[in-house]
């Protein structure tokens, strides 16, 4: 009887201890398995595939970014990161897939991939930082989109800058066969018009090319002041290299975005026969030293961008009150500047535009 007694009252303490799974008007303490002080952040990028490299410089900024942002205590960050394997269908299975997990806040690159499923965050409750997208169409797909990347006319306007201030007249084109390049290209030929610049050669190649003699053979026979390459990943870095490999094209000056700025992308250049010219985001020396001493690499803008995305996240949420939706994280965002290691950063209320400081970042023969 003693024994039947002790297991009555064990049976009734555990009962009363987790009274709140019987009765759900009372509130169950929190599963210490699940932290209450920590915000995940679903990272979408192409880690392998055709632009990988710079999908893998992304998520090494969100990580050093996290993990500085973590070292300042308040709410921690988390990342849970889906590979998208450089193909828009794929994004759209990795997000469905962090979505079925409750994650609401992401952090995604390129643009195509971006557009696969961003649609589905159109006055959801989820707040989406797109990076490596220029991609000016995204607002219509989902008003809870900041883009952490120049836009299409911020990046033009630059290269356009850029052509102008070195006196070159005779522009040659060449750009890869993905959404984002194609509307750089249009939008380039016809600022360049205006400008009384020359447009001397166009043609487009696919992502999946690696051999580029046909191109180098046309561009060899044609007077050219420098070529405007607009692409990503290890395709554009070989149209340069054998651009330098050929004696008639390897004094030709090259301007592009930041992939030129991308470390294993010069790598895979080599030597460097003239100037190329990337277009780049202002970066904190600090901030420079740090990824460099951390990963044995200079960090692009890819690395900044990702490190700006957690800056943000990580300063936005500790000033949230306790209850907070993402629609106070929204509003925060849309109303404070932020200042970065890319500089100080705001966005457009209506847009959601960023204010990016853009600087050109030369790397010359002789470096």
């Amino acid at each position: 009887m003693k024994t039947l007694k002790v297991a009555f009252a064990l049976l009734l303490s555990v009962v009363l201890f987790n009274g709140c799974h019987l009765d759900h008007s009372k509130p169950c303490p929190p599963d210490a398995s699940q932290p209450q002080n920590v915000v995940e952040i679903g990272v979408i990028a192409p880690l392998t595939g055709q632009i990988a490299t710079i999908g893998n410089s992304f998520l090494k900024g969100l990580e050093m970014g996290v993990s500085d942002a973590n070292l300042k205590g308040g709410i921690q960050l988390k990342l849970d990161v889906e590979d998208c394997f450089s193909n828009p269908q794929d994004a759209h299975m990795a997000y469905r897939k962090l979505k079925s997990q409750g994650v609401k806040y992401y952090a995604a690159f390129g643009g195509q991939f971006v557009a696969a499923f961003a649609s589905e965050t159109k006055n959801s409750d989820e707040i989406l930082f797109a990076s490596a997208t220029p991609n000016s169409t995204l607002l219509q797909l989902t008003n809870r989109c900041f883009r952490v990347f120049p836009t299409v006319d911020m990046m033009t306007d630059k290269i356009c800058e850029y052509i102008d201030m070195c006196s070159f007249d005779k522009v040659a084109i060449v750009y890869m066969q993905f959404e984002a390049y194609s509307m750089y290209y249009e939008n380039i030929v016809r600022k360049l018009q205006d400008a009384g610049k020359t447009v001397v050669f166009t043609e487009a190649y696919d992502p999946s090319n690696r051999d580029f003699k046909s191109i180098i053979n046309k561009l060899s026979d044609i007077p050219i002041d420098i070529l405007y390459t607009a692409g990503a990943g290890e395709s554009s870095s070989l149209l340069t290299r054998q651009l330098f490999s050929n004696p008639k094209t390897e004094n030709i000056p090259v301007i592009g975005d930041m992939n030129f700025s991308n470390p294993d992308n010069l790598q895979i250049i080599g030597p460097v026969k003239a100037t190329i010219c990337a277009v780049d985001n202002y970066m904190d020396a600090d901030f420079a030293s740090a990824f460099k001493a951390k990963y044995g690499k200079d960090a692009d803008s890819y690395a900044l961008y990702g490190y700006m995305i957690a800056t943000i996240i990580k300063e936005t949420i500790d000033q949230m009150d306790k209850g907070y939706t993402t629609d106070d994280v929204y509003k925060y965002i849309h109303t404070h500047t932020f200042e970065t290691a890319g500089g100080s950063l705001s966005f457009d209320a209506e847009t959601n535009e960023p204010d990016l400081q853009l600087i050109f970042k030369e790397t010359h023969p002789d470096e």
